[in-house]
């Protein structure tokens, strides 16, 4: 296994640039933050190599605001939104009606993870500062989500998708910790709309590894608060207050190897890491 850095990104490219170092099958956990990362992305195209998650269907699920409209026309509940055109497009604020958002409301750039560009903002004077933030991006405007109570937690859930397994999780919104919903309390909380959820965003998507952020309303709507995150973080909880829980992240690579097995001619596994702890 080839596990490529930041530190070790121009060493790599010049390796694959004269032969001496090849693989069939490329995890990529980087170029979204890290530009350099592309040049694997481009190899790996032109050797024919197996990727965990297609490229291009990558793209297109970063797009949030293309991503909003392909869950509304499926029919998903989604928080009220607004989608701005871009600062450079439309540098002046347009005249949208803000009030069924609420007094207080999300703003967060179409594309962005880790939530990058993410703000609470409640005048359109607020919103046209963020806009210039990201200017050549368009914008998504919000409800804020407030999650129903369950057995004193807020009923909010990461949910995980691996390979056509489905990993449901308590995640909260402050502390970003993980807990696992057990099958008990799946069944006596009627959670098993998430599981439904992820399988039709994966259909969506056709991505192979994603997460999920889902909350039940006090309404009892399950409401796909944050749609599709790629490139997800997999610290160990037990190296990490709030990463994974290790029974999670420790099946997800038994699955993604179980994945790589088949592979005709597999000598090489490369992991593209902006942050090698993730």
């Amino acid at each position: 296994m080839l596990q490529v850095t930041p530190e070790n990104i121009d060493q790599v490219r010049m390796q694959l640039t004269e032969g001496n170092v090849r693989f069939r099958m490329l995890i990529d956990r980087a170029s979204e933050s890290d530009a350099r990362f592309g040049c694997l992305l481009e190899w790996g195209r032109r050797e024919g190599v197996l990727f965990l998650d297609d490229p291009d269907r990558v793209y297109r699920s970063w797009n949030k605001a293309e991503m909003h409209l392909r869950l509304i026309r499926a029919g998903y509940h989604t928080p009220h939104t607004v989608i701005l055109p871009s600062c450079g497009d439309s540098p002046g604020m347009p005249p949208v009606d803000l009030s069924f958002l609420g007094k207080r409301f999300v703003v967060k750039p179409a594309h962005g993870s880790g939530g990058t560009g993410v703000a609470r903002a409640d005048t359109p004077e607020e919103v046209s500062v963020l806009r210039t933030q990201h200017p050549g991006d368009q914008y998504l405007l919000q409800e804020y989500i407030d999650a129903a109570s369950i057995s004193d937690r807020p009923a909010w859930f990461r949910v995980i998708w691996c390979l056509g397994r489905i990993y449901p999780c308590w995640w909260h919104p402050q502390t970003h910790i993980y807990a696992e919903v057990g099958p008990e309390e799946e069944i006596r909380m009627g959670l098993k709309p998430l599981r439904d959820i992820a399988s039709g965003l994966a259909d969506i998507c056709e991505l192979g590894l994603f997460s999920s952020e889902i909350a039940l309303a006090p309404d009892g709507r399950f409401v796909v608060v944050d749609y599709i995150n790629d490139q997800i973080d997999l610290r160990l909880q037990s190296a990490t207050t709030d990463g994974v829980p290790d029974v999670v992240a420790g099946d997800i690579a038994g699955r993604i190897a179980a994945f790589a097995a088949p592979c005709p001619g597999l000598y090489g596994l490369a992991i593209s890491v902006s942050d090698p702890a993730q």
